[in-house]
C-alpha cells in the first residue's frame, strides 16, 4: 500500500503520546507536545541559533516528535525523567534522543 509507512509512524508517535500522557498522570506531571512537522526554513533557523546540529532532521519529514515534561509549571531538564519514554518508543522501532551522544532528551523519532 502507497501510504503504509506514513500510516506506521503515525500509528507509532500516537502510541508514544498514549504512553507519555500515562506515565506523566502517573508521575505528577505536566505534559507538552513540541514541534513535529518543520520545514527547511525553520531547520535553518534552529542550525544558525545552535538549537540543531542537522540539515537532514526527522522533522522535515513529519518522523520526529518533541515531548517535554513540566513539574511546577517549569520543563524537566533532568533527561531521566525521559527515561521511560524513550526506552517505550525504543521498544516501538524509534530511536530517542535520549541514547544520543549529545543527549536531546525530548525527542523521539520513527
Amino acid at each position: 500500500m502507497m501510504y503504509e509507512e506514513s500510516y506506521k509512524i503515525a500509528k507509532n508517535i500516537g502510541l508514544l503520546i498514549l504512553f507519555s500522557t500515562e506515565y506523566a498522570r502517573s508521575k505528577g506531571f505536566g505534559i507538552a507536545l513540541g514541534e513535529l512537522k518543520r520545514d527547511e526554513r525553520m531547520q535553518e533557523i534552529y542550525i544558525k541559533e545552535g538549537k540543531s546540529k542537522t540539515k537532514n532532521s526527522k522533522h522535515l519529514q513529519g518522523r520526529a516528535i518533541d515531548i517535554y515534561l513540566f513539574k511546577d509549571g517549569k520543563v524537566i531538564e533532568d533527561c531521566e525523567a525521559y527515561r521511560p519514554i524513550a526506552e517505550y518508543c525504543v521498544a516501538l522501532g524509534g530511536n530517542a534522543g535520549y541514547f544520543w551522544k549529545m543527549k536531546d532528551c525530548v525527542h523521539f523519532e520513527f
